[in-house]
């Protein structure tokens, strides 16, 4: 890897241009840009061009300028050939110029011919040749000189670039090259996850996701990072943080990852990452190898060995091949001028039995299931101790009853005194009789224990998958002439990948019981990711060039069963007289679904997570299609290279998922643990002391069912426009400066329904058809997408390059630019689901309900109109706000001293920040305190008499307020949670960044270091969750992935042959080659990766007797706001090993009164790892090469200290008093449970590959 920015230039003396001739050259070319946009109008464009711009000045020995001498390009690949001659100020310009290596040759009749070698251009660079100095003589005498004679390019931007050949000598693990970004400065670990893990993004699996995802590049959320491919946009639009297909590391040619200050030429933003695939060559090329990774190697992952998995067999092998060189007819004479060249690769992706969701701690699914006895009806002491562990009920009392040492568990941990019907039982048995058949077929989908409980669960299985895909690459170019250039491209990726639980995430990491896998063996995920592009070059004139580039990105991804009956009703033997919620209008069901309800409890008081999209209804798909074509011209004028183009881009996200708010099966999302309730058949149920007990029984809290899974197939329009200027002021002085254009057209229906936007008008009316929102299919005055459409974001930026001594060694760098970028689909997709007539029907506010009674038709008034919503009258609404037609913006700014070191060696130091602005609450992590929300109940409110009713609420029964009550003390109180997503967050980045670069020679290496600070509003793309949904500036703080000090190192070290003696030692000495990539980063703050008040919970009061519940609802009177505790001493401070947070400086604050929502700043545990891998080549001549390799990675086998979700006692904050006082004792008494804040586990393992390369 080298650093793009640290290449210097030397400048050539030059007359200073007047301002005329910008003038009229820039009126040119915003001349040029309304016939471009007419012209390009009816077409599909986005993608910014992969090619480059070539500049020189001829000079003669006197430093007089030489206009008119012959300038001719020639790729060193596959001799293409391109002219033109310098202008009457002795400059040349080659515009749209593909990334290769070229030779520039310089002639004029009595001077000697000037031959510049090694000229490497990347992609989207603007390289400037200058002293290309003319010597007197015969034209046919020849000066040679390299790239360091004539310098180099000269650029304000930011950016890195990773070569072919980085890639082939680097201790590279993933078949992805965007594993490499890791080793870049300011790239930070982001966890997107919602795991809080001490890992990384494993590149040793394949997948089409990608790395980009995995890191905050500059203080930028983990989804502003576009990636280009050929041209083609592969940044998938769902979330803009996935790709839709890798870049395989054997046929990129190279990658440039820009990340500050770049000009108006290229669009997307903040941050683009632009690979362009390895082309045709005159002569044949090519190469055949294997790359293999098998357990009997590996060490055993930490994490999988502490809870007691065995080692997986898991086994990875990629074999592929590629070859390059002139399209031939043997035996004609077809093609014999070489100009049509072909590059063609394929490899396949053979992983079996490895790591479900990509790593150890996402692949062990964890679970708290109830035990074979509790399944009889035993509930006893004994029994509840042998489910939960001594850990949580520390022993049994005489009476039969159970002493409970962790409060969180009290809702299961209590041994049930009665039945449904009042009668009384001894030592908790439950008889059979009493069992609900629909409770017992769920209960039996859940696995059996298989250990002893440990950490809060007894159930434990490591999740290994198949994921087979492969990739194929194809490129071609064809030279019409020296004036005329064509290259086409075809990427394409398919493969099937398993889906133990539900699709792109494990939910058994999320939840305190944590979850099991989808019945029936999982899904399968099927992909077919498809690019292509096209480009062709017309050099119009010496001065003027045009490019056109047309590309289209394309993904189908499918999930399906891999048992269907498995999760049918009639398989488990859920009786079919269990129907799911009924309409209270027409009484018939909500939904015609078949399968068994989902089990959606994130408590601790009740079963794991059992979630499966609901098939029976239609399988969740994703189908992406990005067309695109781009239109870039060139005119070169004296000292000026001006450029000025148009794009046009239709992002179509056509997908169907399973909701995050509820299912078409049903969920029973709380179990019931009041004193009595009515079942609508007019049965008093009681309850037995137990929630498990009783949903044995058949009793459930909260129950929900939406009626349809939406398709939101949605699209947006993206055109836009640029005109930029490369300018040589004075010889030392280069200013780049231009403006870009951009119609970031909002999200639109393609049903034609629109997107429900907000309506107050109708907000306190519950008897609307549609309360509190509209949108374009019932009014037509809404437009389809919910808001209108800007015409167009302006976008200045301006970058400068200064050589203060005008030798070449020494460079002062530094720019401005604004950079915008679109929202993604997951923004909008619920108020699109809204439109299309998605209801959800639910049970809730501690009414309870029994299942087989669900269905019945007087539900609502049974349960009481409280605690009963259909529709959106007093459910959620998702809404956007018609108003608001903002796109997220950045402000990048750079500063840059380069400096060139003896032996090539190159240093840097440079200041890069940002300001991020009109970012939106993703509403990932969050989804019940969001700052989405606009409807949120106002701190204190609870404590205040019902403003409807006037009935003041003990504080002791907050908790129990029903639904409509909660909403009595809303704005709109009539409604809901009302979500809407706004461009109203703000980020702020600033960076020291250091590197030094040593990129020749036997020994190449690079180093970097980057201290830096990311703050902003949190609940973004996971950037952190938010505390407070009623004051914007209370969620200000550290982001999720602010990591203080980065610190990479790459190293390479290629021998050669330096031992010339006798022929054995020279084949066992000769041809070796280490390398290795070693990354350092500091923890990110605990608050910020977690919680802000580290999810707190607790009790107050004795078990079995009056207790208050430790939450915001209960302490703030409003659920919007999260309850903070107070700080006594610094919680970062350790007092013990592996204490990375100190509970005992928290305590409760006063009824009323709330703690601070940022803490001093709490580091978690550092990242470490470190890479090795050693190389032998066997030269076989004529450019021939066999290599073996062995890698180890993470070779030291350093397991890194960790904290996981899957282990809540060690990051949730439980502060309990259960003393017989601890209800009306002061809070602040209530103390942490053992435990918190310290870290017992660590992840990672040693991972060794092996390899073989024949290449040609």
């Amino acid at each position: 890897m080298r650093n793009f920015n640290s290449t210097l230039s030397r400048y050539r003396a030059d007359k200073q241009r007047g301002p005329g001739s910008l003038v009229r050259t820039a009126a040119l070319g915003l001349a040029v840009l309304p016939i471009a946009c007419a012209t390009l109008a009816p077409i599909m464009a986005y993608a910014q061009t992969t090619t480059a711009t070539l500049s020189g000045n001829v000079v003669d020995d006197s430093g007089a300028i030489v206009p008119g001498a012959d300038v001719t390009l020639v790729n060193a690949g596959n001799g293409s050939v391109r002219s033109t001659k310098s202008n009457s100020g002795g400059s040349f310009v080659f515009a749209a110029v593909p990334t290769g290596d070229y030779t520039v040759t310089v002639k004029f009749n009595g001077f000697k011919s000037n031959v510049i070698k090694g000229i490497h251009l990347n992609p989207q660079d603007t390289q400037n040749l200058t002293k290309i100095m003319l010597q007197v003589g015969e034209v046919t005498q020849v000066i040679d000189v390299t790239t360091s004679d004539a310098g180099l390019s000269d650029s304000g931007e930011r950016s890195t670039l990773i070569t072919a050949k980085d890639i082939a000598k680097l201790s590279v693990e993933g078949r992805d090259v965007g594993e490499l970004v890791k080793m870049l400065p300011g790239f930070a670990i982001a966890q997107t996850s919602g795991a809080i893990d001490n890992t990384a993004y494993d590149p040793g699996q394949v997948s089409v996701t990608g790395a980009l995802r995995s890191y905050a590049a500059n203080g930028n959320a983990a989804n502003g990072v576009t990636l280009l491919s050929d041209g083609a946009n592969v940044s998938d639009p769902g979330n803009y943080g996935d790709s839709t297909q890798n870049v395989n590391s054997d046929m990129v040619e190279e990658v440039k990852v820009q990340t500050s200050n770049f000009t108006a030429e290229t669009s997307n933003g903040p941050i683009v990452v632009n690979a362009v695939g390895k082309s045709g060559t005159k002569d044949f090329h090519g190469a055949l190898y294997a790359y293999a990774r098998t357990y009997q190697l590996n060490a055993q992952d930490w994490l999988s060995k502490y809870e007691g998995q065995l080692k997986p067999a898991d086994r990875y092998v990629y074999p592929g091949g590629n070859i390059s060189g002139p399209l031939v007819i043997p035996g004609t004479n077809f093609n014999h001028a070489k100009k049509l060249t072909f590059f063609a690769g394929a490899e396949d992706y053979a992983q079996r039995n490895i790591y479900a969701y990509g790593s150890a701690s996402q692949a062990i699914a964890h679970a708290l299931v109830p035990t074979a006895a509790m399944r009889k009806g035993d509930f006893s002491c004994t029994s509840l101790q042998a489910y939960l562990g001594s850990s949580i009920i520390s022993g049994c009392n005489a009476n039969g009853s159970s002493t409970i040492a962790n409060a969180s568990y009290n809702n299961i941990a209590t041994v049930p005194t009665q039945t449904r019907d009042a009668h009384t039982v001894g030592n908790g048995q439950i008889a059979s009789t009493y069992f609900d058949p629909g409770a017992l077929a769920l209960l039996n989908t859940l696995p059996l224990p298989n250990s002893a409980p440990l950490n809060g669960f007894n159930y434990f299985q490591t999740n290994l998958v198949n994921n087979n895909l492969w990739q194929g690459r194809t490129r071609v170019d064809y030279s019409f002439s020296e004036k005329v250039k064509l290259f086409a491209t075809y990427n394409i990726e398919r493969g099937s990948q398993g889906v133990p639980e539900v699709p792109y995430y494990s939910p058994s990491q999320t939840a305190p019981m944590g979850g099991i896998d989808t019945p029936g063996g999982g899904l399968l995920s099927t992909v077919n990711s498809q690019t292509g592009g096209l480009n062709l070059t017309v050099i119009l004139s010496p001065r003027m060039t045009n490019e056109l580039q047309a590309n289209m990105t394309w993904l189908h991804q499918a999930f399906v069963p891999k048992t269907p009956s498995a999760l049918l009703k009639t398989t488990i033997g859920y009786p079919t007289s269990y129907y799911g919620l009924s309409d209270p209008t027409t009484g018939k069901p909500i939904s015609n679904s078949t399968q068994f309800p989902q089990l959606s409890d994130y408590g601790t008081d009740g079963l794991p997570l059992n979630l499966a999209p609901d098939f029976s209804v239609g399988e969740p798909y994703a189908r992406k299609t990005l067309p695109s074509v781009a239109d870039n011209f060139t005119f070169a004028v004296k000292s000026h290279t001006l450029k000025a183009g148009a794009y046009v881009q239709k992002v179509i996200n056509n997908q169907r998922l399973s909701s995050a708010v509820s299912s078409t099966s049903g969920r029973i999302a709380n179990y019931y643990f009041g004193s009595t309730f009515q079942d609508p058949d007019g049965t008093t149920v009681f309850t037995s002391g137990n929630y498990l007990a009783n949903f044995l029984q058949g009793m459930v809290e909260q129950f929900n069912q939406q009626n349809i899974e939406p398709q939101q197939n949605l699209y947006f329009w993206n055109i836009n426009w640029y005109v930029t200027d490369s300018w040589k002021i004075v010889p030392r002085l280069t200013v780049d400066y231009g403006i870009r254009f951009e119609h970031l057209g909002p999200w639109q229906d393609a049903h034609g329904q629109g997107i429900a936007v907000f309506d107050p008008t109708t907000a306190g009316n519950p008897n609307a058809a549609h309360q509190g929102y509209t949108y374009h299919g019932i009014d037509k005055t809404v437009p389809n997408s919910g808001v209108a459409a800007r015409f167009a974001f302006y976008e200045p930026r301006v970058g400068i390059a200064f050589d203060p001594y005008g030798n070449g060694k020494t460079m002062i760098r530094g720019g401005w630019g604004m950079y915008r970028n679109h929202d993604n689909w997951n923004v909008i997709q619920l108020p699109a689901a809204q439109a299309q007539g998605v209801t959800v029907t639910s049970v809730s506010g501690g009414a309870g309900i029994d299942l087989k009674q669900i269905g019945a038709s007087n539900v609502s008034g049974t349960v009481g109109a409280g605690n009963f919503s259909s529709g959106s009258a007093s459910a959620n609404n998702y809404v956007v706000d018609r108003n608001d037609n903002e796109q997220p913006l950045t402000y990048t700014y750079s500063f840059t001293v380069d400096q060139e070191l003896p032996k090539n060696v190159h240093f840097e130091i440079a200041y890069t920040g940002n300001q991020g602005r009109y970012q939106t609450a993703q509403n990932v992590n969050n989804l019940t305190l969001s700052l989405q929300n606009i409807n949120p109940v106002p701190r204190g409110a609870f404590f205040q008499p019902d403003p409807v009713t006037g009935a003041v609420t003990p504080l002791g029964a907050i908790d129990s307020l029903s639904t409509a009550q909660v909403n009595d003390y809303r704005p709109y109180s009539k409604l809901g949670n009302i979500y809407e997503p706004r461009h109203n967050l703000y980020s702020y980045y600033n960076g020291l960044q250091t590197s030094l670069n040593k990129q020749s020679g036997h020994l190449s290496y690079g180093v970097n270091y980057t201290w830096s600070k990311a703050l902003g509003i949190k609940d973004g793309f996971y950037n952190g969750n938010a505390v407070d949904a009623t004051n914007l500036r209370n969620n200000y703080g550290v982001l999720s992935f602010d990591r203080t000090h980065i610190f990479n190192a790459s190293y390479s070290y290629d021998e050669g042959a330096p031992y010339k003696g006798e022929r054995v030692l020279r084949y066992v000495l000769n041809n070796w080659a280490v390398s290795g990539i070693t990354g350092l980063q500091s923890g990110p703050n605990l608050q910020a990766t977690y919680y802000a008040n580290f999810n707190l919970v607790g009790k107050l009061g004795p078990s079995g007797g009056t207790q208050l519940n430790v939450d915001n609802k209960t302490f703030l009177g409003t659920p919007d706001v999260q309850l903070q505790p107070l700080t006594t001493c610094n919680p970062g401070q350790h007092t013990a090993p592996n204490q990375f947070v100190n509970g005992n400086c928290f305590q409760l604050p006063q009824i009323g009164q709330n703690g601070p929502f940022n803490y001093p700043y709490i580091h978690g545990p550092a990242f470490f790892n470190s890479d090795l891998t050693l190389a032998r080549n066997i030269p076989m001549g004529e450019k021939r090469n066999l290599q073996f390799r062995f890698a180890a990675f993470n070779f030291l086998n350093h397991p890194l200290t960790s904290f996981s979700t899957s282990f809540p006692q060690q990051v949730q904050l439980n502060l309990s008093n259960l003393s017989s006082t601890g209800y009306t004792a002061n809070p602040a008494t209530a103390t942490p449970a053992p435990g918190f804040g310290v870290s017992t586990i660590k992840e990672g393992r040693r991972v060794v590959e092996i390899a073989a390369k024949y290449t040609f």
